[in-house]
Order: C-alpha cells, then structure tokens, then sequence
C-alpha cells in the first residue's frame, strides 16, 4: 500500500468586509468574507482502494451515519429506513412506509433534508418531518432496535409547521428550523418555529431578503444545509456559487466562505444559459469538528447527460480554515465519515455504498477538535 504524504497546511485566506451594497445584492452574503485560494490535496479515492458494502438493498437513495449506525434511506414502499450495524454488517430493522395515512410519508423521507437525530439520556431520537402533511414525527431509535416496535409520537409542533417545507430541523424540543419558498418563487425565507409563533434573527432576515428576478430557476438560490447540535452551528453551501455560509442562531453570528479568488455573483449566472450554469456542490455534512462538502464544480449540462466528471470533498473547521481535500477517480453523490473509527463512506451514482477505511480520517477528526 502507497504511504500518504500529508502537505503541510499551506492556504490563503482573506477577510474583508461586505458592506458594499451592490455586492449584497448579487451574493446571498454574511457580513464577514472569507476566501480560500488553495487547499491542501490529502489524498485520491480510486475503486481499488474501496470496500463494498453489501447491504443487500435494491437501491440505496441516501444515508447517514450516526453513531456505531449505518442508516439508509431505502426509498422503497415499504421499509422506507434501513438501519445496519457499522460493526457487523448486520441490518437491525427496516421500518417508515410510503403513504397518505399518519405515520406515512408521502414521497420519503429525504433523510437529510427532514430527518433529526438526537441524543436525549441514553437513547438515540429521530425526529422526521413530512412534506405533504406537514406533520412532524418523534422515534426512539434505540428503543426501536431493542424491542424491534416501531413507536412513533406526534410532536406538538406540527401544528405550526408548512407543508412543502424545502429542509426542516428541529433544533430542541420548542423550536424547529427550516426553510421554504415563496409565492413568487423568487426568495427561499428561512424560518425558526415555536409553539409561540415565528422568530427572525439578524442572519436569517440577511439571507432571506436575497432574491431572483420573477420566472427564473429557483435554484440558483438553493442552497444545501447541515446542522451540528453539538455546537449549535450550520452551514450553507450553495449549489450554483462557489461560496458558502457559516453560522449560528445562538448568538447570531455568522460569516461567508469563499471558495476562490472571486465570488459567484448572480448578474453573470443570469446572463449564463441554464445548461452551461455551475453545479458546485452537491452534498454536505456537518461535525463536532467542522464541515465537510461535495464539490462537483462541473457545468449542469454535464450532470443531465451523465458525462463522466470527478467529485472532490472539501473538509473545514468551524472557523472556516481549510483541513483538506480529498480527490476522487470515482464518480459519487453523497458521503459521510464514521469518526469513531476513521472511516470514509460513498454512495456512487448507482446507488452502490462503499468504504475507505483511512487513518487520514482520524487524524482530521483529531486535529480540528484539538
């Protein structure tokens, strides 16, 4: 096996600030700016150097892993969740249905755009939102894994929430996060829900007044969100520009990240024709230690006709410093890191789940939380 050489940390970062008014107008912008020029190359994903993963699931649309879990989102009918032991292999329940009834879940459940996981005493939670109803749902998955029932509780909350939601996170028991769109579908308001009603934050009315001309495409506004309960932090990229946002609702502190020399500003992607617009960044998962994100960085037309592109994935701390890149010869979607033992996850455009085992993983895991 090849030994990895780590570079040293060597990156160009810049602050300035943002209050140029035409600027805000055509970046969705923080009040801080940063800019990141050059990221360290850690290392490149080939198929010789994956493992894979036989979960035995037709299809696998999405994933997380939470814990010693391995947790699939099948988008099957029946069985809607498929949970495995990271350890073993082994599956330890399917459960969730597609459908109109309570309990069911219209079109799926989209596992990271309306799925919370949680830590409340000694079990593990997921909180799972539905889109068609609007209705908000609380399960103990460890409970669940035990006794092998399903049981899942109403929250009280669901009164309160939209349907057709475009992300929902709960962020503690009374208050749930998310975002939506407008009439107009021009703007893509983020909201932060109570049982008392709606609150705004300095951050969100910020983001919230960034818009688009009428009768154009959504989204170029659209942005992928994480969430970290464990710091209380998200992070925003955007899937057509090649920045993204850093913040918190706890203080309402927040800055922008740029992933270049120069910003994406919304007049040249509107003067751009539809397929030759940028899908930067396609996926994004959030940590203890930082954030990680999928940079496609390729033409949309390349992405509809399956032209054979390489992915990449950034990884960052918290206060936006570049930890590294990790290369691929692979063509893949969606990825996530068991930190526990240093592993790196893929989910490939076939729907085939595969692992890296890494030391490299440990060490970023180490380094940025030390």
């Amino acid at each position: 096996m090849k030994k990895i050489l780590l570079i040293p940390l060597v990156s160009v970062l810049c602050l300035c600030c943002s209050s140029d008014k035409e600027l805000n107008k055509e970046c969705l912008l923080l009040d801080t700016v940063k800019y990141v020029q050059t990221i360290p190359k850690l290392l490149t994903l080939c198929e010789d150097s994956m493992t894979f993963i036989p979960a035995q699931i037709p299809y696998i649309k999405n994933f997380a892993i939470v814990d010693s879990l391995l947790i699939i989102d099948t988008n099957q009918e029946h069985g809607l969740l498929n949970i495995l032991s990271i350890n073993s292999g082994e599956s330890l329940g399917t459960l969730l249905d597609k459908g109109k009834a309570k309990g069911e879940f219209g079109f799926g459940i989209h596992l990271t755009l309306y799925t919370t996981f949680e830590h409340y005493k000694d079990s593990l939670f997921a909180n799972f939102y539905d889109l068609v109803t609007g209705r908000l749902y609380r399960m103990n998955i460890t409970k669940y894994i035990i006794e092998g029932e399903c049981h899942m509780q109403e929250l009280l909350m669901s009164k309160e929430l939209p349907r057709s939601a475009f992300w929902v996170k709960t962020i503690s028991d009374s208050l749930v996060f998310l975002r939506t769109i407008d009439k107009m579908e021009t703007r893509q308001p983020r909201s932060i829900i109570t049982k008392n009603g709606c609150l705004s934050t300095k951050i969100t009315d910020k983001m919230n007044g960034f818009e688009i001309p009428a009768k154009e495409d959504f989204n170029i506004i659209s942005s992928l969100i994480a969430f970290s309960p464990s710091n209380n932090m998200f992070v925003e990229a955007m899937i057509g520009m090649n920045y993204i946002n850093i913040y918190s609702l706890r203080d309402d502190k927040g800055f922008t990240l740029c992933i270049g020399k120069d910003m994406d500003k919304l007049s040249n992607i509107l003067s751009t024709p539809r397929f030759k617009r940028k899908y930067t960044f396609a996926d994004i998962r959030a940590y203890s230690f930082g954030f990680a994100v999928l940079k496609f960085d390729i033409e949309e037309k390349a992405y509809q006709t399956n032209e054979e592109f390489y992915p990449s994935i950034l990884f960052f701390d918290w206060n936006g410093n570049p930890i590294g890149e990790i290369a691929s010869e692979m063509n893949f979607n969606h990825f996530d890191i068991d930190t526990k033992n240093g592993s790196l996850y893929i989910l490939d455009m076939d729907g085939r789940l595969s692992r890296r085992q890494c030391n490299l993983i440990k060490k970023i895991v180490t380094d940025a939380s030390s």
